[in-house]
């Protein structure tokens, strides 16, 4: 139990658990470009009203996503690093059709979980 992994699962447990009543619906449709296979595949889950996503990068690299299922104009966004449990700044983001992503580190061992809000 004391090992990295194990820290790392009640992360990101604290993470989805803190968004509390939503519920959450997988969606691979919101991945346009950069879901993996195996070892690299990305899980996606938004919620009902189509206001709140979070998406899992097991790997650090650049994606595609449809931000156009999002109501609203705009979108906040910040990452989660489920290895520290550490949150990147937040951002406000011009809703496109499609949006590029890149994780703050890039590489095998760099996951990071994206979360998106349209709840502005």
């Amino acid at each position: 139990m004391d090992r990295p992994g194990a820290f790392q699962a009640g992360y990101l447990l604290k993470l989805i658990d803190s968004f509390g009543a939503y519920i959450r619906i997988p969606d691979s449709t919101l991945l346009e470009a950069g879901q993996g296979i195996k070892g690299e595949h990305i899980e996606a889950f938004h919620s009902p009203g189509n206001d709140l996503a979070m998406i899992y990068l097991p790997v650090g690299k650049s994606i595609a996503l449809r931000t156009d299922l999002f109501k609203g104009n705009t979108l906040q966004g910040c990452w989660f690093n489920p290895r520290t449990g550490s949150y990147s700044s937040l951002e406000t983001l011009q809703k496109n059709k499609i949006t590029q992503f890149t994780a703050p580190e890039t590489g095998i061992e760099k996951d990071f979980v994206l979360i998106l809000d349209g709840r502005l």
